[in-house]
């Protein structure tokens, strides 16, 4: 059994008052980000959450839709999840497990993860190449036929730190997309862009896997910046802290790229690399393969331990905030390992086979879609979580809200 503390830290007065000051002075409350708001958490693609896992988690509620899925859940600022699947149905389901909403159809499956942006908007593409953002309520602020010249998307779109919607389709085209739905520019690579995009930690570029076999870095202005020689990426690219690109292939060669394109290391594994990669505070990488082996690199390539799987991984692996990597098997197993050394945490059985890459609430709870259509949520022990300053600040705005709002209505 691995026990452990967490120190709980609390803003000053001072911030506590300019957090005061900002909610009343602009006379209303600040929008909270979302838990886990994009593909792979961020924009970076990184794998790592905020948030620590409950302990002891058991499975608290399961929602069937009884069709396929591969989407992975994203999760809104009140718990709210949002994912898509193969009836063409996008669905909203509550903290509790009850449906909030689904939409009509969208003539065309739902293969990739949404993603959440500040404000609320949801944005989320379908196979027929369209492009959604919807409101949390439901409604639909806007539809665009995001591919150019209707093939299927089935990468999760990227969002910028200025709003920018990043969209890759099935004939090589990357677009970029206003947060009013409006194109911004396009380029095209030399293969289709069925991986999720990634960006540069500063959002300056955005980097392409595509199925010419090439990584493609592109600048957030439209321009190619570089791109590789053919390295035949397996899946999504991720980027660390330092812009350092990591990815797998399908030939089993993992590949550590400078920001200038330049090859900074190599190592190769016994057979395709099949997840996309998580990367650690300490810059340590973690991935899945063909093999079975969840492994973990340290950021000069060297081995630090591996973990045999009973099959091939397809669930990239999820990090978080006390040091736990998550991932699912497909037998059906959920996975905890300990990210220093792989040894076994615990396991969970889900009842089917998971290859979507497990999510994290900021309550510890963990959201999985199982093969077949079942979102699974596992939760237990809330663990203590020691509060980042603008998390602190929606706290406080709400409470402001609210005696604002019973305020207003005594007056």
């Amino acid at each position: 059994m691995h026990i452990r503390t967490w120190t709980v830290s609390y803003p000053t007065k001072s911030a506590l008052a300019a957090g005061l000051f900002f909610v009343l002075g602009t006379g209303g409350v600040a929008k909270c980000a979302p838990q886990f708001a994009q593909f792979r958490s961020d924009a970076q693609r990184s794998g790592r959450v905020a948030y620590s896992v409950a302990a002891s988690p058991t499975i608290a509620w399961t929602y069937a839709i009884g069709i396929a899925s591969s989407a992975t859940a994203v999760i809104d600022e009140h718990g709210t999840t949002y994912f898509g699947a193969n009836d063409r149905q996008f669905y909203s389901v509550e903290s509790n497990g009850a449906q909030q909403w689904s939409t009509c159809d969208t003539r065309a499956f739902i293969s990739a993860t949404a993603a959440i942006a500040d404000d609320g908007t949801v944005y989320f593409a379908n196979q027929g190449g369209n492009l959604y953002a919807m409101n949390p309520d439901g409604s639909c602020k806007w539809a665009l036929s995001a591919s150019m010249g209707g093939a299927g998307i089935s990468g999760a779109p990227l969002l910028g730190r200025d709003g920018t919607i990043y969209i890759g389709d099935g004939l090589g085209w990357v677009r970029a997309v206003s947060a009013d739905g409006n194109t911004l520019w396009s380029i095209r690579t030399g293969g289709a862009v069925s991986r999720s995009l990634a960006s540069s930690p500063d959002g300056s570029v955005i980097y392409a896997p595509s199925n010419d076999g090439r990584l493609y870095a592109i600048g957030s202005d439209g321009s190619l910046i570089w791109r590789s020689d053919v390295i035949n990426p397996g899946n999504n690219c991720a980027i660390a802290e330092d812009g350092t690109v990591y990815v797998g292939s399908t030939s089993g060669v993992f590949y550590a790229f400078n920001p200038d394109g330049s090859v900074r290391w190599t190592r190769m594994q016994m057979g395709a690399i099949t997840t996309a990669p998580a990367i650690g505070s300490d810059g340590s990488i973690y991935f899945g393969g063909y093999d079975g082996y969840l492994r973990a690199l340290d950021s000069f390539g060297n081995q630090k331990w591996s973990y045999r799987s009973s099959s091939t991984v397809y669930s990239s692996p999820t990090l978080d905030a006390s040091g736990t990597i998550l991932f699912g098997t497909s037998e059906g197993k959920l996975v905890a390992l300990e990210a220093n050394t792989g040894s076994l945490s615990w396991t969970r059985a889900l009842g089917s086979a998971i290859h979507t890459s497990p999510t994290i609430g900021s309550d510890g709870s963990i959201y999985v879609m199982a093969s077949g259509g079942n979102l699974v949520k596992l939760s237990g022990a809330t663990v203590a979580q020691s509060p980042e300053p603008g998390a602190m600040l929606c706290l406080i705005s709400g409470l402001v809200g609210m005696v604002v709002g019973v305020r207003r209505r005594r007056s």
